[in-house]
């Protein structure tokens, strides 16, 4: 697919779920009306991989791509081994990184030990793939961090997704050659504090999200969410860093060609 000079980016979506079930072709229009024309999503578990891949190889035209891999919730599912059927998904041309991964001890719906167990096999699985691992972290930062720390290569390369922490915890995802993605909770009144702690990060090492169906941004919180909306989140970052929208999407654009070499080759040579 050829980019515009002017494109936003969804870097974390869930096109599969049913919340998109009734009217997904025209979620994916109303994107394309928005300049929308990057949307990852990715799938959670055995069930939601496969419908990733479909959701990618049937909505191409909008720029849709995939991840694979199993959410912490779901670690029980897959322990101890990643499953033949998840790494020959991984082979698709449409999957482009995988995830999403990590730790989630705010729920623990697995235990924590096969959390942490299936985090290291999937860090070590996009190693193998040479693809970018997403990471997914809730009430876990310290363990989740020491383990990226003790596995993840400096030749990797990896998205730290829908950031939550401190800025203890943003330094050393930075130090570990990681991307921060920064959704619908950065436009909302109360997060002052990560809207402080964005105006302090790189630029060049931030992506927008929104993890649609879930966190709209303020304009639409308490509906569902849409890649569409990730507009918001680009216009929030414009006013932290006092620039334009359009400014936002160029920088996450050259963001994402250090993410995606192949796919952004212009980018990557900038």
């Amino acid at each position: 697919m050829k980019y515009s000079p002017l494109f936003y980016a969804d870097t974390h979506c869930h096109l599969d779920m049913s919340q998109f079930e009734e009217d997904r072709k025209e979620v994916l229009e109303r994107a394309r009306e928005a300049e929308v024309a990057f949307l990852l999503t990715l799938g959670s578990d055995l069930e939601s991989c496969p419908k990733a891949v479909e959701m990618a190889t049937q909505y191409a035209s909008y720029g849709v791509y995939a991840a694979v891999g199993i959410h912490p919730h779901d670690a029980r599912e897959i322990y101890p081994d990643i499953p033949e059927s998840l790494r020959t998904l991984a082979e698709d041309p449409r999957v482009i990184a995988i995830g999403e991964t990590g730790l989630d001890y705010y729920y623990d719906h697995s235990p924590r030990q096969m959390q942490t167990a299936m985090f290291r096999e999937h860090i070590l699985w996009a190693r193998e793939t040479d693809k970018p691992v997403v990471v997914h972290v809730r009430d876990a930062y310290e363990d989740a961090l020491t383990i990226l720390e003790e596995h993840f290569a400096p030749s990797q390369r990896g998205i730290l997704h829908c950031f939550s922490g401190t800025r203890e915890d943003a330094e050393r995802v930075l130090n570990l050659g990681m991307h921060i993605s920064l959704g619908g909770p950065l436009t909302w009144k109360k997060n002052e504090d990560l809207r402080k702690l964005a105006a302090s990060l790189p630029p060049d090492r931030l992506l927008c999200e929104t993890d649609s169906p879930y966190l709209a941004p303020a304009p639409k919180r308490g509906k569902r969410n849409e890649p569409a909306y990730v507009r918001y989140v680009h216009a929030a970052l414009g006013e932290i860093w006092n620039c334009s929208e359009e400014d936002v999407a160029r920088q996450i654009a050259r963001n994402l060609g250090n993410l995606f070499p192949s796919l952004f080759p212009e980018e990557a040579a900038r």
